[in-house]
Order: C-alpha cells, then structure tokens, then sequence
C-alpha cells in the first residue's frame, strides 16, 4: 500500500501516453534530434547559453549517453566514476544515499554534512530547506537530459562555494518515442523504468517512471525507489512553455558506520538497527522563455515543491537502573518532591521512593523492588540522574539492555520564483551577452521529533514496537547525608523537539560577458543575497519543565559576491587559457543554527537543542587553467587528443562544520571553526588508440584547517579533558587528497562495446580527529567492468560488474565510542578501538535489457 499513490500516478499518465504517442507515430512525424552541442547555461535559470570555450572556469557535461557507455546505475555513481574532482562517500552504505563532493565540497542527504554545492533541476534549487541536504534519491534520473557541473560561481547562489550541478530534464521534444528497461543482479538489486515522449508542431509531452529496489549487501538495508516525472511543453516562434511534475515515494536504509573490529569478523554487520529513512515527495515547475526580438529574451519560472520525511532510528542509550553507592552502606531515605523557583510544584514524579539501598538501588515504599532508570554517567558517588516520562512519571526497570528509539518527521513546504532577462547587443562595438536576474524562495517547515526508550536485542535491533516509554527528561539528585540536598529537572540531551523554521531567501544577479576581439572573452558577474532564518520553539509538555537552551530565534545574513574572469585562444594551438576569481557565500541552515551550543549537544538529525548565532561562511576563489585539442597527425599518428589542466584555490572564512561530543556517533554541534583551505590541481586527458576510447582524470586536492582551535572529541585515545588540539595546516577529515581515474572503451564488433572504469583514491582521517593524530584509513583501488551489446536497432543487452577484483575497502571514518554497553556477541569483550567506518561495496553483477522504439 506504501507504493499507491505513485503507481496510480504513473498507470493513468501511462494509459494518457500510450494514445498520444500512437497518434503521433501514425502521422510519421520527424523526431526532433538533439545534436551534440558545446553550449552551457552559466546562470540558473534555463536560457541562452555561452559557447564552453568562452566559460573561464571548469566545466565537466554529462550526457544519457554516459549512462548507456558506461553504465552507471544511479547518478552520483555516473559522477564519481565519470567527473574529474568528484568522490562519492557511503556513509550510510546505501545506493540512494551517497555523499557526492567536488573539490572538497559536499552535497549530501544527511543531516550535519557541511553542505556546498548548489543543486538545480530545471533551473530550481532542490536543496532541502531545513539542512540545504541534497536528496539524491529523488532526482527522476531517467528523465535526466543533460547536465553539467560548474566550479564556484556566485550567479548560483546561496550554497554554491565548490560549484554547482545544473541538471535539465526531458521534455517531448528532446525525446519522441518508446522506451522500457529493466535489471537486476547481486543483493536483490534490481529495477526498471520507462519513458515515453511525444510531440506535434507546437506541444509536446514526456513521462517517465522507475522503480529501483535494493535489498543491500549489508544486513537490514532494504531499500525502495518509486519516481515519476511529466512534462507537457508548447512552444511557438518566440515563445516556450514548460509544465512539469515530480513524483516519489521512497523507503530507505541505510545503517551507516560500524566498529572496524566488527567489519574485521563480518563485513555485512551493522552496528545498530534500523535507520530509516521515508521520503515522500510532490513538485511542480512552470517555466517559460519568451524572445521579445532577436537580441533581447525572458525568462521565467515557478514553482511548489512539498516534502514530507520520517526517519526511524534505532540506537544506543546511557540507560541502567539507579544504584547510589554510600560509603556507610546504610539506607538513606529521601523525600524529593520538591518546588521551582516560582513556588509551584515542578514535580512529584519520585513520591513513591522512599529508600535508596546501597547495594539494590532504589526500593519501592512498599518493599517491593521497584527500579528505576537512570542515565549512566561518570558522577559523583551522591548523585543520580533518573529518566522521566513525559507525564513526570520516573520510567521503571524493563530490560537488561536499552536502546532508543529515534523518530523525527520533517515537513517542508517551499515555494517561489525567479525572473531573468538575457540580451545579446553591442557593448562599444564588441559583441556582449548580458543576463540580468532576480529570485525569491520561501520555505515552511516543521520538525518534530521523540526519543523513546525499548529493549536492545542480542543482534542490536529495537524490540517494543509501541515504545510505550518516551526519554523526555532527566532529574537529578544530589544527596547530603540522609536528605536530597540539591534536585535540578531538565529536558534530556534526546529530549522531544518541536521546531517551525521560516526561510527566506532573495538574490538579484547579474553577469556579462563580452568578446574584445576573437580571441579574448571577458566574463564578470556579481550576486546579492539575503537570507532570514526565523526558528520557533513549539515544544510544550504537561508539566513544567526547563529546556536545555532556546530555540527561538531570528537570523539575517546578507552579501554581495563578484566574480571576474576571462578566456584567451592562443592562435593556431587550439589552446585556451582561462583565469577566474569568485567569492560566494553560505547562510547557516536552520538544522545548523538549532544545534550551535558547546554545552548541549545534540544528536543529529533527531534533536536540537539551542540556538546561539553562528556566521554565514564566505568563499574566495581563484581558478586558473589551460585546455585544447591536438590532432592525431601531430602525435605521431597515436591518438587524437583532448586535454584540460588547471589549478584552484579557495579560502572559507568562518567555515561551519559538525563537531563530535557526545556518546553517540551522531552527537555533536556545529561550530564556526575560522578560516579553511582547499587547494588543488586537476588534469584530464581524453583520446582514441585503434577501437578504443580512453580517458584519464587525476586531481589533488589539500583541505586544511587554517586556524588553531580546540575540538571536543571525547571518544578519542589522546584526548585531554574530551578535547584535542588542531594545529594550522591539519587535514579535514573525510577529504582524499589524490584520486586517479581511467575509463576505456573497446569495440571488438561493431555493435558490442565492453569497458573498464577504475578510481583509485588515498586514505581519509576520521570525523572527530580533526587533529590528524591518528592514521588515515587505507587507500583503495576499485575497478568496474561493462559491456554492451545492441541486438538490433532497437533492443540492447548489457551487464555491469562492480569492484571485479573484490577489494575491501572503507570510504569514509569517525570515532565511536569504546566499551561493552552494546552487547556485540562477535565482540565478547566489547570494542577496544574507536574507529568505525563505513565500508565498501564487494564484487557485484547486474544484467539488464534495454528496448527503444522510435
């Protein structure tokens, strides 16, 4: 029943499709072809283009033919495998949750990544409100008609420190047809999709659907993936208009890091289970282009997009009954009812203890043994905190293990527009393209979120399926003699949340780009934006009750960012060289903004907790390259050769990153940390020798901290007081500094093509050793196979092999906390070593079958 609404959805469009596409056929119109063009948007809103010589930046375009060449089976694989600079991260182990970063820069799904790379799906930005979170899973990747990353360019925006992806979906005039394919293969993958476009004259329309399902190599990671996409468009001589609709419904899991020591005795075993992750998403576009003369043309757009996400995650808790060791080993009676500050009654939640016996913990008045939860911490011997019901109740003794339950739901509702005018004329007799634009995006959201406390089982799973008992809040006692001496009652570290964030976000824009003469392009650009971020505290409960910190709050962040830069030819070389200068800006999200505090941490992505300022992050970067052609003849009759080299700089200030603190792996805050660096180089070549088609990508890249700090980092072996020191110059975590990539394709018949791809990339320091005092994880070279074979003109055959060599390897890091308090039956004496990581996929085989009817 979960998949109803989308298949309902996808069956009527179907059945619509199906006839007009018969009526089209049948009048034997031409299908309008879609040449291979150099011309790439450099704003974000769809429009005229500028020839890819003429962007004094690094531009990487990619093509469906790059999903049929190479096979990739989602998009951030096609990007890791196929684009120079860019790393995929598997946090979560989950295809459809992968961390993509360009440059050092992240574009992730998960709460508490630092987000910076703009994402733009016809001409909207598609980051989340809430986290600027980049919700892979919900891009209709068979609808994908082109797309190109950028490097850092403040016409994108907020979010756009690294670059940005600018991806344009089909409309039934790029694609006039029939087309279905379907695969499976290892670990229960498997999935299939169909597109369907048509067109007359004037109007077109397009629809597709897929469905992806997943049962994961690692244990309790099934996964389900239903999309669809429609587009109906209508154009005219000097007029376009597009429509379109997305549709998922998404069930993810994904069970993320592991203790290496358990990945030593079983690679598929998960720590703790399950996370889930259900994402349910409705968007629409209305988008035009209206061409007032031959030099001067509009653009425009709308749109809504509705987003509902519920998460479920299972995890450890600080939880045992109460034991009070007194020195004299006698009973000590205690009344702790007591009164705030105002002289009402705060609580009676503990009337019924009477005693506290040193050797069974706490007694019920009746005699009968009644214990009681408390949160196990490193205290005094007179102290004890007990957990407390949201009904003030103290929760009683249940199970010999605990866990918590986590749940949140995310409910974001944004909408807006954007109005951009291009004009190509003449600027003092030099041929110009001036774009002129203005946005505006609004969001509404809510986040809710309980923690409740259930059984943790001998496999690490969560028992009760009611929870009936909800981690709300924490009173603590400090006892003096035979009397509580002091009582402090608080929202616990996972207490519930309830948060209304308001986003508004403007931005007016401008670039041009002019031609000197024919071989000099100069392109300068500026951006304004505004961001208000208004976050309000809707928590209440039935009793009285202090809160760690406050939620409420109001946040303005504003900034003009220039760029300038130009491309020169170099007569009779087919080379160009370009130079670059770009400033942007990041406005922290709300997720970053209710989780700031030091002193309370809190557990991403189910709590938050307090709300101090932190400062919007502000990128400088240069870029400088070099790229061009050379034919065969010239090398020797070997190969024909393409080639692209270029160095880049930038330089964060006030950069924002999440900071480990707590127990838990996913408890921390985020944190200004001073200035960071990334630095790097790339070179990509590309040719053809006899029937095979090759290219090459290397790129380094140093991420550095650039201020000296102090990182609270409790779980790691040389902290001094749950802290470590980072120097100027260390390495941020997570971040490879070389990776090397080789593709090949061979023809041996003339309608079968077999390839290879290899990544090779070096090790990365684990998330909270931002002092590099430990080793990095191991670097990895993984290498993946294709092949595929076109039966007719019509009907394709191809299969997939992943990681042929079967290497094992982790691709990203974080330290965990050590100990017994979850029972790991492999581990009979607990984990000894912090490290948990995520690993990688093994050896995998997909085949598939792929039919296209014109």
């Amino acid at each position: 029943m979960r998949n109803n609404s989308v298949s309902i959805f996808s069956g009527a469009f179907l059945v619509l499709s199906s006839s007009l596409a018969t009526t089209s056929l049948s009048q034997d119109s031409d299908s309008i072809g879609v040449p291979e063009i150099d011309i790439i948007g450099t704003t974000p809103m769809l429009g005229t283009g500028v020839a890819v010589d003429d962007v004094p930046m690094k531009v990487q375009s990619f093509s469906p033919n790059e999903f049929q060449t190479g096979r990739p089976l989602d998009l951030p694989a096609l990007l890791s495998t196929k684009m120079g600079s860019v790393a995929t991260v598997d946090v979560q182990n989950n295809p459809f949750q992968k961390n993509v970063s360009y440059r050092g820069f992240n574009a992730s799904p998960l709460l508490g990544e630092p987000q910076g790379i703009a994402v733009y799906q016809n001409g909207v930005r598609i980051n989340e409100p809430f986290g600027d979170v980049m919700q892979w899973d919900l891009i209709p990747e068979v609808a994908i008609h082109q797309g190109e990353l950028i490097s850092s360019n403040p016409v994108f925006g907020l979010n756009a420190l690294g670059g940005a992806i600018a991806l344009r979906l089909k409309n039934g005039f790029m694609y006039d047809g029939v087309g279905a394919e379907g695969y499976g293969g290892y670990f229960g993958r498997g999935g299939s999709q169909m597109e369907l476009g048509t067109s007359t004259e004037n109007a077109a329309l397009y629809f597709a659907f897929d469905r992806q399902h997943d049962d994961s190599w690692r244990n309790h990671e099934r996964s389900d993936v239903e999309r669809a996409y429609v587009n109906v468009a209508y154009r005219h001589d000097n007029f376009d208009l597009e429509l379109d609709f997305v549709r998922a419904v998404n069930d993810l899991r994904g069970n993320g890091l592991t203790p290496v020591e358990l990945l030593e005795s079983n690679r598929r075993a998960v720590f703790t289970w399950p996370d889930v992750t259900k994402n349910d998403l409705l968007a629409t576009t209305l988008s035009g282009n209206y061409f007032l003369n031959d030099s001067v043309s509009i653009q425009a757009n709308t749109y809504l997009r509705r987003m509902f996400r519920k998460t479920l995650n299972g995890d450890e808790v600080d939880a045992e009954a109460c034991e009070f060791d007194d020195s004299s080993g006698t009973n000590v009676n205690a009344d702790v009812a007591y009164s705030g500050a105002n002289g009402g009654a705060i609580i009676n939640a503990v009337a019924p203890i009477a005693a506290i016996d040193a050797n069974n913990g706490i007694n019920s008045d009746g005699g009968g043994r009644v214990n009681f939860l408390c949160e196990e911490e490193e205290s005094e011997d007179n102290k004890i905190s007990l957990l407390i019901r949201q009904d003030g109740q103290p929760i009683t003794e249940f199970a010999k293990t605990y866990a918590a339950a986590n749940t949140s739901s995310t409910m974001s509702k944004g909408w807006g527009f954007g109005l951009q005018t291009t004009i190509e004329n003449s600027l003092v007799s030099f041929d110009n393209q001036l774009v002129i634009g203005a946005t505006a995006d609004y969001a509404l959201t809510k986040f809710h979120n309980e923690s409740f406390l259930a059984t943790l089982t001998e496999d690490r799973t969560i028992l009760e399926p009611d929870f009936p008992f909800i981690n709300f809040a924490e009173l603590e006692l400090e006892f003096d003699s035979d009397a509580v001496d002091e009582a402090e009652f608080e929202v616990g570290e996972v207490g519930p949340t309830r948060l209304q964030t308001h986003n508004r976000y403007y931005g007016l824009y401008a670039t041009d780009t002019f031609y000197p003469n024919e071989n000099l392009t100069v392109t300068v650009g500026a951006r304004f934006n505004i961001a208000r971020i208004v976050l309000s505290d809707e928590f209440q409960t039935q009793i009285s009750v202090p809160r760690r910190g406050e939620l409420n709050g109001s946040h303005r962040f504003s900034r003009i960012n220039p760029s300038a830069g130009f491309t020169y030819d170099i007569k009779n070389t087919d080379t160009t060289l370009f130079v670059n200068y770009a400033e942007a800006n990041r406005a922290p999200s709300p997720v970053e903004l209710s989780c700031a505090d030091p002193a309370v941490p809190c557990r991403v992505p189910n709590a938050f907790t307090a709300d101090p300022p932190l400062k919007q992050v502000v990128s400088r970067g240069a870029e400088i390259g070099m790229r061009g052609h050379v034919d065969k003849d010239r090398l020797g009759g070997i190969t024909p050769l393409d080639w692209s080299l270029s160095g880049f700089a930038s330089q964060n200030r006030n950069d924002i990153i999440f900071v480990s603190a707590g127990v838990g792996l996913g408890s921390g805050y985020f944190q200004n940390v001073g200035d960071t660096r990334r630095v790097g180089a790339e070179m990509r070549l590309t040719g053809r020798i006899l029937k095979i088609n090759w290219d090459a990508n290397y790129n380094f890249l140093e991420s550095t901290f650039q201020n000296a700090f102090l990182a609270t980092s409790e779980n790691h072996p040389s902290a001094n007081d749950k802290q470590i020191a980072v120097e100027r110059g260390d390495e941020i975590p997570g971040t490879p500094q070389h990776i090397i990539k080789l593709g090949l394709n061979h023809e041996p018949l003339r309608d079968w093509l077999i390839g290879l791809d290899l990544v090779s990339q070096t090790g990365v320091y684990a998330r909270g050793d931002e002092g590099n005092i430990l080793d990095r994880t191991s670097g990895h070279t993984v290498v993946n196979l294709h092949s595929n074979y076109s039966v007719n003109e019509d009907v394709d055959l191809f299969v997939l092999v992943d990681n042929v060599f079967d290497t094992k390897y982790e691709t990203f890091a974080q330290l965990g906390e050590t100990g017994n308090e979850v029972p790991i039956t492999e581990l009979p004496l607990g984990i000894s070593n912090p490290n948990f990581r995520s690993p990688g996929q093994p050896f995998a085989a997909f085949m598939g079958l792929r039919i296209r009817l014109n």
